[in-house]
């Protein structure tokens, strides 16, 4: 999905215990000319496949929101 000039990707996966679903999270934004593809972790497992997705989609919006902090740390620069 598009938010802000960003995209969101979101995956959701079965945590390997069987105990929930977790997200995975990208965003990828353009700064300075060049393609940055973020990872945004979420420590937390839901009960539904759906409620995960939800969950990364808000969380990355958020992120987004609140000007990417820690975006210096772990971003990749394609």
């Amino acid at each position: 999905m598009d938010y802000k000039d960003h995209k969101i990707d979101v995956s959701v996966r079965l945590v390997s215990e069987g105990s929930g679903w977790t997200p995975d999270v990208y965003v990828t934004y353009c700064e300075n000319g060049k393609n940055v593809l973020k990872s945004l972790q979420i420590n937390h497992t839901f009960a539904a496949p759906d409620e995960a997705e939800q969950s990364g989609v808000e969380y990355a919006k958020k992120w987004i929101d609140d000007g990417k902090p820690g975006q210096s740390l772990c971003s990749v620069k394609r």
